[in-house]
């Protein structure tokens, strides 16, 4: 097994912010770059020789990351999907490499916790208005929307009330004990922008 990190290069600074605060300005850089690290992923997981490749990140996760508050994941996939999928949708998605997808759950106190450990820090604001923890938690509630056929096949994991080591061993066992089931990325895809 061989595994390719979220962000092959540097992640931009804005994307430790919840992505509703970014600025108009910010938002503009991450585009590209998001573009660009999914697209060298599928690139380094096209090159890689081994027989498992462990990918952190999907290239529908975008999907959960809206601009504002209540704008809807049909409107985000719109507006953003050409932006940061553009090479693989030029190439009609042929290249677009396929694979399971394991959603990991957590609680959204578990959520903001793992944020800040990781040095995305909320405002003190945001933190007494649990305004933070709200959004973590319509982020994920996206996330199980985009995946909820992967999760109805059982491929999802609990983060929280364990270790990180014992929610990868449970990863770990859906990998190596599960039925490999492929995730159908360009029909998600469709669904939400509208052409199926």
């Amino acid at each position: 097994m061989t595994t390719v990190e979220e962000w092959p290069d540097r992640m931009p600074t804005a994307m430790n912010k919840l992505s509703v605060d970014a600025s108009p300005l910010e938002k503009e850089d991450i585009d590209p770059k998001l573009e660009e690290a999914i697209w060298k992923k599928n690139e380094e997981i096209s090159n890689t020789k081994v027989g498992l490749v462990a990918v952190d990140r999907a290239p529908l996760d975008f999907i959960a990351f809206p601009d504002t508050e209540d704008e809807k994941p049909t409107e985000t996939a719109k507006k953003r999907h050409t932006k940061v999928l553009r090479r693989l949708e030029q190439q009609g998605f042929n290249s677009l490499n396929q694979g399971q997808v394991i959603l990991v759950i957590a609680d959204p106190k578990t959520l903001l916790e793992r944020q800040m450990q990781r040095g995305r820090r909320s405002t003190d604001d945001d933190l007494r208005s649990q305004r933070a923890e709200k959004l973590l938690c319509k982020q994920q509630n996206l996330m199980k929307e985009i995946y909820e056929t992967a999760i109805n096949e059982g491929s999802h994991v609990r983060g929280d009330c364990c270790s990180i080591a014992t929610c990868v061993q449970d990863v770990i066992r859906i990998i190596y004990f599960g039925d490999y089931k492929p995730f159908a990325f360009k029909f998600r895809l469709d669904t939400y922008i509208g052409t199926s």
